[in-house]
């Protein structure tokens, strides 16, 4: 499960609820990742990114994507955003 995000962004703070209790209930069986492409610098540091994800009851891997390569191979169009991806790497379901 994919998760793109950005700490500013009102419905991805939103979202951190559900995705926590889709985490503990899908346990080992599914691997969560959730990535901002904000990038680190000026008024923001990982260390805040990292308090941000605390604060919202992020318990699973977290990554930094200052490039946008994660959100141009998704095609995504902006965050929040969804995407299913199988062990082969195959893109199952994402968001519109």
């Amino acid at each position: 499960m994919i998760d793109l995000f950005a700490t500013w962004c009102a419905p991805c703070k939103a979202q951190m609820d559900g995705l926590s209790t889709l985490h503990s209930e899908y346990d080992d069986r599914v691997a969560f990742v959730s990535v901002t492409n904000e990038r680190v610098g000026g008024t923001l540091s990982r260390d805040d990114i990292r308090a941000w994800w605390g604060r919202h009851d992020g318990d699973w891997t977290l990554g930094l994507d200052p490039a946008s390569d994660l959100m141009a191979a998704l095609d995504a169009g902006g965050v929040p955003y969804h995407a299913i991806v199988d062990a082969s790497g195959t893109v199952r379901w994402k968001s519109a």
